[in-house]
């Protein structure tokens, strides 16, 4: 998965087939969208301790891999896994903010079946964790380069899913919590579905469901695969941003997207708004420098050095590789507590609840 990597290759003839229309074969064109109208969220259920834990793992379909650095040889969404497998109480959901790679195909796009081997398999290695009904995924830019048939017809399709009743934007409720997940891939107008955005009204039925979720009256939580603001928080995201925010102000907004977990502050250009960025949990990336630079707006950013001893790594990157991570939610009724986990270590390096 370094940018070199002649298996980025796929990707560009997978994006390639996405423009031949649907009618001259399957696996031509984007798969159809599908629309529900979600007046009846899922309401999530509980732990023994009538709370509810939500695991936040983000651009984490890589398949296993050997990373560089790690001691884990399966790679770093097996090494994610084994963490949240060693947390008690263990999450009682899974929320995938999307991205599997290379182009999240099914058996008809070539390599076959990414989204099998690298998502949901993956899962299904740790049944005690990933349970049918308790798993959910969203939409992305690599999902799209394999014209979103294996997130279709291949994740979704699939028990641990099942809640999503086949769609890429959904609504889950617990206490006074709602959660949106929302597809900023499929209607984003920018190129390669990169910026993320919810297109034209008239099109996207997503619109009237956030107006839904904004008359629930209830604390919103919004999750998207595409980021709502730059990465050095100083500015809204080129769509997605205004997309959401003109049709309801959410309390909370978790992303992926970007290869960095980040939990912005106040004074970002969100301010009230606690966003999050949490795109780190198994493609390979550096410490980013850029980012003590903008530490005003950023409360926390992932900085842990992958290994000790970084002296080899420098010589071929210009910062050393960072660990990778994850996020868990903990909702009551009215509270919320966040916490962000490096992989192999059980205690959070960041933390913050909130009694509403």
């Amino acid at each position: 998965y370094e940018q070199l990597d002649i298996g980025w290759a796929w990707t560009l003839k997978n994006v390639l087939m996405n423009h031949i229309p649907r009618f001259f074969g399957e696996g031509y064109g984007i798969a159809e969208f599908k629309k529900h109208n979600w007046k009846t969220p899922v309401m999530l259920e509980p732990g023994s301790d009538g709370q509810v834990r939500i695991a936040i793992i983000g651009d984490w379909g890589s398949g296993k891999y050997k990373l560089n650095g790690l001691t884990n040889n399966d790679g770093p969404a097996c090494a994610v896994m084994d963490t949240l497998a060693s947390l008690s109480p263990p999450p009682d959901y899974i929320f995938h903010l999307g991205d599997t790679y290379y182009s999240g195909t099914g058996p008809n796009r070539t390599p076959k079946g990414e989204e099998t081997h690298n998502l949901v398999e993956m899962l299904k290695l740790y049944p005690n964790l990933a349970k049918p009904g308790h798993c959910f995924s969203l939409n992305s830019n690599h999902e799209m380069y394999g014209g979103a048939y294996g997130y279709y017809n291949t994740a979704l399709s699939d028990p641990l899913f099942s809640s999503q009743q086949g769609c890429s934007y959904f609504a889950l409720e617990f206490g006074d919590w709602i959660i949106a997940g929302i597809d900023s891939a499929y209607f984003d107008p920018s190129v390669l579905y990169m910026s993320g955005g919810l297109g034209k009204k008239s099109k996207n039925p997503q619109y009237q469901f956030l107006q839904q979720v904004k008359t629930s009256g209830k604390k919103v939580i919004v999750m998207s695969h595409h980021t709502g603001l730059s990465t050095d928080g100083g500015s809204p995201s080129r769509y997605l941003w205004n997309d959401v925010t003109n049709v309801v102000t959410p309390d909370y907004w978790y992303w992926g997207h970007i290869h960095l977990g980040a939990v912005y502050s106040t004074h970002a250009y969100s301010g009230s708004i606690n966003s999050r960025c949490i795109g780190h949990s198994s493609m390979p990336f550096a410490i980013p420098p850029g980012m003590k630079k903008c530490e005003t707006n950023v409360d926390w950013y992932s900085d842990t050095p992958l290994e000790s001893g970084e002296e080899l790594e420098a010589l071929y990157y210009s910062q050393p590789r960072a660990k990778n991570g994850f996020a868990m939610l903990t909702l009551s009724k009215t509270d919320i507590t966040e916490q962000v986990y490096d992989i192999g270590n059980t205690t959070p390096i960041w933390s913050l609840s909130l009694i509403h």
